[in-house]
């Protein structure tokens, strides 16, 4: 999915006085930086688990060839021996593999929140899955968007109250103003 840096037409809450699109806010560049740093982390997580994955391999062999002499276990048994080790590391890493993916995808979906955030959507959730630090980041993040919509709502509120006060206040000056003539 590919976001935008900013929605094509200016959201109803931008002050009328201040340009649209902004020229950036000093946090944005952090933002990107960050999000950045965090999928080249997954990606050198990734990278990495291939070599540990060969490197385990080896090093289960060289273990099975070691212990076979050790222990005395007959030369017919070593290939036996080094596949069972592969599949314990095989699956080792698949576990690893899926428990990366288990942390990754609640932060992913907590980044696109952020970014239909950013276009000016408040209506949008993050579910709360996977570990107990990410469900409490997205109940945070969630209730913070409850809180930010809440005051919107209010400040929207106000404002067409002052609105009708702006208006009969001009009315009535409107009424000073023609009694003085």
């Amino acid at each position: 999915m590919h976001f935008r840096r900013f929605p094509r037409r200016r959201p109803p809450w931008w002050p009328n006085d201040e340009p649209w699109p902004p020229t950036g806010p000093p946090g944005l560049h952090a933002w990107r930086n960050m999000r950045g740093r965090f999928v080249w982390r997954v990606v050198g997580l990734f990278a990495l688990l291939p070599m540990l994955a060969i490197g385990g391999c080896g090093l289960t062999v060289a273990l099975a060839f070691v212990g076979a002499q050790v222990l005395h276990i007959p030369r017919g048994a070593i290939p036996f021996l080094s596949f069972g080790s592969f599949v314990v590391v095989v699956m080792a890493f698949t576990l690893i593999g899926r428990s990366v993916f288990r942390l990754t995808a609640p932060v992913g979906d907590l980044m696109e929140a952020a970014g239909r955030v950013e276009e000016g959507d408040y209506t949008v959730r993050v579910a709360e899955h996977g570990p107990r630090d990410l469900r409490a980041l997205a109940r945070a993040f969630n209730a913070m968007l409850s809180h930010l919509q809440a005051s919107e709502n209010e400040l929207r509120n106000i404002n067409k109250s002052l609105d009708a006060r702006l208006a009969e206040v001009a009315e009535r000056n409107v009424a000073l103003f023609e009694s003085n003539k």
